[in-house]
C-alpha cells in the first residue's frame, strides 16, 4: 500500500482508541495507547509530515512521506504495519 492509502487508513481511526508501537531491528522501543485525535500536517521540502496526537496519553506519533517505504494490513484487519526508513510502526485498534 502506498503513503496516501496508509494515511487514509490511519485517519479513518480518528476518535478511536489505538495502540501504537515503534519497532527497530526487532526491538519494540515505544508503545503508546490513546484515542487518535485530529492530525497536524507539516509541509516540508521532503513531502508531507503528519503528527497524530493520542488523547489520554502524553504523546503522539508521526508519519513522514520521505521516510515511508510500504504498509500492509494484518490478516485480521485490526493492525496496520508501516515500514519506515529506520523503523516500523504498528498501529492497531486498542
Amino acid at each position: 500500500m502506498d503513503f496516501s492509502h496508509a494515511l487514509a487508513a490511519i485517519q479513518g481511526w480518528i476518535g478511536i482508541a489505538v495502540s501504537v508501537s515503534c519497532v527497530a531491528e526487532g526491538i519494540e522501543y515505544v508503545r503508546a495507547t490513546g484515542v487518535l485525535d485530529t492530525p497536524e500536517l507539516l509541509d516540508t521540502d521532503e513531502g508531507e509530515y503528519w503528527i497524530f496526537p493520542l488523547v489520554g496519553n502524553v504523546g503522539a506519533f508521526s508519519l513522514s512521506q520521505a521516510a515511508f517505504r510500504t504498509a500492509s494490513w494484518s490478516a485480521d484487519g485490526i493492525r496496520l504495519h508501516i515500514e519506515l526508513a529506520a523503523a516500523a510502526l504498528e498501529v492497531e485498534l486498542a
